[in-house]
């Protein structure tokens, strides 16, 4: 009678033809949103301080990149579902002025200002931290392209953690080519897992996990707190 989705994301499931079935169907939305963010500002605070840089390094060489930290700076959060809400609420703290950007505007309370996916262009030029944390849709695949990346500041640093296929990967290659990024943190590719000798892995400004921002064990436990919450409503008819 239910089937309750293990995933945030509900894509593979549609295109396996699961929402066919005759089944209430629930999925994980919002239950990670607290983890996947500790994630994604991990990411934020490393390219900013140019951890993966100084990480690399061979000697002592304190000004081959410049750190700039986060006090003060715009950060656009695309997308306000569990992970963009709980990111903003990292982020405010910080001294961060936060915009979020989501499908219907619908206002976010910690964040200073809220706009449509159809604003994007107006906002990117001011943004010096643009995080995505929206699903894949329609709307969203390479919402992140060559043209989008023009728009942005040199020094801007982009972060993923919601679905790889968000950033056109070729586009990105350009991009990183051209200095039109400072650093890039991705927990999420296109393709993945991200092949071995991929030109990504050659750039030091780009700091890649392997899409563990929701580790297994967590996952497993707090999706059980999930479940148990949802088989007493569905038990009692809620």
């Amino acid at each position: 009678e239910w089937l309750q989705i293990p995933d945030a994301g509900v894509e593979r499931w549609v295109n396996a033809g699961f929402l066919d079935l005759d089944l209430v169907m629930t999925s994980a939305g919002g239950v990670y949103g607290q983890q996947v963010a500790e994630h994604a500002l991990a990411l934020i605070l490393a390219c900013a301080h140019r951890i993966v840089t100084f990480a690399r390094a061979t000697s002592w060489a304190p000004h081959d990149a410049e750190v700039v930290g986060v006090f003060g700076l715009t950060v656009a959060v695309i997308g306000s579902g569990g992970i963009g809400s709980a990111l903003v609420s990292m982020l405010k703290p910080l001294g961060c002025r936060v915009l979020v950007v989501n499908r219907t505007g619908t206002k976010v309370p910690e964040a200073d200002e809220t706009f449509i996916f159809g604003e994007l262009d107006n906002i990117l030029p001011e943004v010096d931290i643009l995080v995505l944390a929206v699903p894949s849709t329609d709307e969203t695949i390479g919402l992140i392209n060559l043209r989008t990346m023009h728009l942005m500041r040199p020094s801007a640093i982009l972060v993923n953690v919601a679905r790889g296929n968000l950033i056109v990967t070729a586009d990105l290659l350009v991009a990183l080519e051209q200095g039109l990024l400072s650093s890039v943190g991705l927990d999420v590719t296109d393709p993945e897992p991200l092949p071995d000798g991929h030109p990504l892995f050659g750039y030091s400004r780009v700091l890649i996990t392997p899409h563990v921002a929701n580790p297994p064990a967590r996952k497993r436990s707090t999706f059980a707190k999930h479940i148990s919450a949802n088989c007493e409503l569905f038990r009692t008819g809620r």
